[in-house]
């Protein structure tokens, strides 16, 4: 079976997310809601992904969407391929603060998946 993560949340998120992560433990000493409520947002931030997973042998294929490690979507049936391309691609997002005037900006590097019928 293949497997490929297409999508997580950006590093940008997550470091914030892994810092509140770890305030979270203090949190909890004090104030055990207010602890639990910032590990449960961090943590799904941290685990959260989206993919696609094709099973060769079976002739299935999914977009799933995961968290927790769980992993979740439809499995459809494959058709039939003749070729099968992974095409990299780089996306590139910019933030820009309202009052500041800076700017952040992110890169990822992700794969299309093409599928190209036998004809």
């Amino acid at each position: 079976m293949y497997q490929r993560s297409i999508r997580a949340l950006p590093l940008i998120v997550k470091i914030p997310a892994g810092l509140v992560l770890a305030l979270s433990v203090f949190a909890l000493t004090q104030k055990l809601l207010i602890g639990l409520l910032f590990m449960l947002v961090s943590l799904f931030a941290l685990t959260f992904q989206e993919g696609i997973q094709i099973n060769f042998t079976e002739r299935k294929i999914r977009v799933y969407t995961g968290l927790f490690g769980l992993k979740a979507g439809k499995w459809d049936a494959l058709p039939a391929v003749e070729r099968l391309t992974f095409v990299p691609v780089r996306n590139t997002y910019t933030v820009y603060g309202s009052r500041t005037g800076s700017s952040a900006t992110y890169e990822e590097d992700v794969f299309e998946v093409r599928l190209y019928p036998d004809l």
